[in-house]
Order: structure tokens, then C-alpha cells, then sequence
């Protein structure tokens, strides 16, 4: 068998924060799980995060590019730089910017070249920020996305570089060994019904829809609705709560630690994702592993994952509807098969799962095929078949992602025009 296919690899990610949002949390497993296995993993950045000694003790090497603004022609340089010194076997950017510069970077060092995409369409309006991505990806050794959607959008794009599916990861044996948020703890009381909210404050989560939806149901019931998170939305949000008279009930946690999350996801009663698109939505993954019930949008990234069996969707801008079905979620007390079955779908979705994808990825690239393949499978996310033009316009385009039947991923490689 070739060499290529055997020896440990250098892998450069690039990346402009570390500041522990879905995508570096993504990176950061990703990151580990490859240096377990033998292989060198670099990590170019930004921006620290919340706890740079953090990583100190990891076995990856990490590289701060120097800049004044994100801007600054010497990020490029020490792109140059840095890939000259470590001689990387592949390249995977991670975020529009790095994408713009990395595709850059590509055109002078010629290492194969991987972007990440997290979203989906609706995600990138015809900017010319988001054009000059699109051109930069035409030279991209393979494209990955971590939902239907995003290889759909990326199959329009650039219809002559191979785009893979490989969803999110979930963390199953570390969040189960992270407790529920303690009782009376930040105003929580034992007998509260808690509702909880994790991710970012932006216009697409459609969260005033939300809070007057719960302005509702205050008229109905009692409880107590964690934010957790941050955005541009957050001062709205909070004078939006001020008016309708919910102090009491709504709590602002700002940035938690992951384990944070986790501890409030398995105080809570429901969980809310009210988002008019995502990716691979980190927050419900991690809510079907904490056993929590969910209400969620009745959007093609959610029908991916769930079907009716499992949660409650709604209409993300009908406030009366979303109010029903939290106030029907909220009476619920027993767990019940539903919140089993969520469960049994994250606990597939591991991380050595979304490794294997990659890893594959990887040397099929240097073997100058691209594996086409799968690793969310039909039972895995049962209403994606349901969907109707309407809800998923994208439906009829050329499929370069397929779905197998059997526990084991599809191949059908391909060589790289």
C-alpha cells in the first residue's frame, strides 16, 4: 500500500478566534481526536480565548498570527510564513475570513486546501465578502459541510469541487459526567420550570419572537428562562424584557463555559432553538444528549436531525403556536420516548465518528481521489425525506452527497478535476 496512505499527517487549521463558540468547540475535538492518533495538528488563530493556558498542555501547537485589524496585510504574510516553516499535508480553514485567506495562501504554497462550511445559504447574502469566499473556494481540494443544506448551497457555488458531508460531533461522555445546575442557584429554585436558551443574540435566532411568546405564557404558568450567551441583540433583548415585565423570570448568564451549558441544558425542562436556519445546530445536539425536551423551528437543519416522533417544532414567527407547545412541553413530567429516542441520535454522532470522516478525507485527498460520503445515516435523521420543496428549495438540485441504508458510510470516489 502507498506510504501516503500509512504515515502520521501534518494537518494546519486556520481559524481566527479561539473564543469557544460552535465552530472552535468543533475544532478543538477534532484537533484532539487526530493528535491522539499519531498525527502533527497545528492551529493558526487570531484571537485567544476566554483561557489561553488552557492550552499549554494539549498536544497541538498553536501559532498567533500577528495583525492590527483583521485587515492587516501581515496575517497573509504569516500565513506565508508559517506554511513554509511547518510544511503542511493539508490546510482546513474554519470561518469566512480564513476561508478569503487561506484560498490566498493556497495560490502561493499550492498544500491542498479544505473549507469548512458551518451554514448554510441563507447565512451568506451576495456580499462581496461572501463573493470573494465563493472565488476562493473554486481551488479548494474538497469542501465539508456539517449539514444537507451546506452541501447543497456549495453545490451550486462551485459545482466542480467536491463537497462531503460530516456533521457536528457531540461529547456524549463529558457532558454526561457533568451535573445538573444546582438548586437556588442563581435565583433557580427547586420547583422552577426552567427554559433554557444557549447561543448566540442574533437577528436570525428570533428571539423578541420568543420572549413574547413567554410573555404569554406567564399569563398560564410560572418559570424561569436562561440565556446563555451573547450579541449584537443582547441590549435589545434585555430593554425588550424590561417592558413586558419579565425581570423575575428571565435571567441573562452572559458567556458560560461549556460545562456551564450542559449543567443548565440538564436543569432545564425545554430547551429552545427558534432559529430561521442553521448548520449542524450544536446546542440541540447537546440538549438530545442531556435528555432535555425540545422546541424547535420548523426549519431543513432541524428536520435533519429529529422528526415529529422526537420534539415539537413550530413555526419560528408564530408566537401563539410557540407558546402551545412550550406550555404542552412544560406539563410533561415523566421522560418519555421521545426524549429516549433523541438521545439514542446523539449518542451516534461521536467524536471518534466525525474523526474517522475526516481522517478519511484527508488521505483520500493526498491519494488524489475524494471520498464522497455520509456519516448521518436515514435512521439517524428521519424527517429528512418528509421535507417539501417549499421548506427545503434546494431539494431538486444535482445530489453530491448520498445517503446510504446500512450502518457503514458510502464511497464513490472520484478524481479531482
Amino acid at each position: 500500500m502507498d506510504s501516503t496512505l500509512q504515515k502520521p499527517l501534518r494537518i494546519l487549521h486556520l481559524i481566527p478566534h479561539l473564543s469557544g463558540g460552535g465552530a472552535e468547540r468543533q475544532l478543538t475535538y477534532l484537533s484532539r481526536g487526530l493528535a491522539d492518533r499519531g498525527h502533527a495538528i497545528h492551529v493558526a488563530y487570531l484571537t485567544e480565548g476566554p483561557d489561553p493556558a488552557s492550552h499549554s498542555s494539549e498536544p497541538i501547537h498553536y501559532h498567533r498570527l500577528r495583525r492590527w485589524n483583521n485587515y492587516d496585510p501581515r496575517i497573509l504574510w504569516g500565513l506565508y510564513r508559517l506554511m513554509d516553516r511547518i510544511i503542511p499535508d493539508i490546510v482546513q480553514t474554519w470561518i469566512p475570513q480564513m476561508d478569503i485567506l487561506g484560498g490566498m495562501a493556497f495560490r502561493k504554497t499550492r498544500t491542498r486546501w479544505i473549507l469548512r462550511e458551518p451554514s448554510c445559504a441563507q447565512a451568506w447574502p451576495n456580499t462581496w465578502k461572501n463573493r470573494l469566499r465563493i472565488w476562493s473556494a473554486r481551488r479548494a481540494s474538497a469542501i465539508v459541510a456539517n449539514s444537507m443544506a451546506g452541501c447543497h448551497y456549495w453545490n451550486t457555488m462551485t459545482p466542480d469541487i467536491p463537497c462531503i458531508l460530516i456533521p457536528n460531533a457531540v461529547p456524549v461522555n463529558a457532558i454526561d459526567a457533568v451535573p445538573p445546575m444546582v438548586p437556588r442557584r442563581q435565583g433557580v429554585l427547586s420547583q422552577d420550570k426552567v427554559i433554557v436558551y444557549a447561543g448566540r443574540f442574533s437577528e436570525e435566532k428570533n428571539l423578541p419572537c420568543l420572549l413574547n411568546a413567554l410573555a404569554c405564557l406567564k399569563k398560564k404558568t410560572s418559570f424561569v428562562v436562561i440565556f446563555c450567551g451573547t450579541g449584537p441583540l443582547e441590549a435589545f433583548l434585555r430593554r425588550q424584557v424590561y417592558r413586558l415585565g419579565m425581570e423575575r423570570e428571565v435571567h441573562f448568564e452572559g458567556i458560560c463555559s461549556q460545562q456551564q451549558v450542559w449543567a443548565w441544558v440538564k436543569r432545564a425542562d425545554v430547551l429552545v432553538s427558534l432559529g430561521e436556519f442553521e448548520g449542524c445546530p450544536n446546542a440541540v445536539l447537546e440538549a438530545m444528549a442531556c435528555r432535555c425536551r425540545l422546541l424547535v423551528s420548523d426549519i431543513p437543519a432541524h428536520r435533519e436531525l429529529l422528526d415529529d416522533t422526537v420534539t415539537g417544532f413550530v413555526n419560528p414567527h408564530d408566537e401563539k403556536q410557540t407558546q402551545e407547545v412550550l406550555w404542552q412541553l412544560l406539563s410533561e413530567t415523566e421522560e418519555d420516548c421521545r426524549i429516549r429516542k433523541a438521545r439514542l441520535i446523539a449518542e451516534k454522532m461521536t467524536i471518534n465518528r466525525m474523526v474517522d470522516g475526516y481522517e478519511k478525507l484527508y488521505r483520500k485527498i493526498l491519494a488524489g481521489e475524494i471520498a464522497v460520503s455520509s456519516f448521518v445515516h436515514e435512521e439517524d435523521c428521519a424527517g429528512i425525506e418528509s421535507l417539501t420543496k417549499k421548506e427545503l428549495p434546494y431539494k431538486n438540485a444535482r445530489p453530491r452527497v448520498r445517503m446510504d441504508e446500512t450502518d457503514e458510510p458510502f464511497e464513490a470516489s472520484s478524481k479531482r478535476p
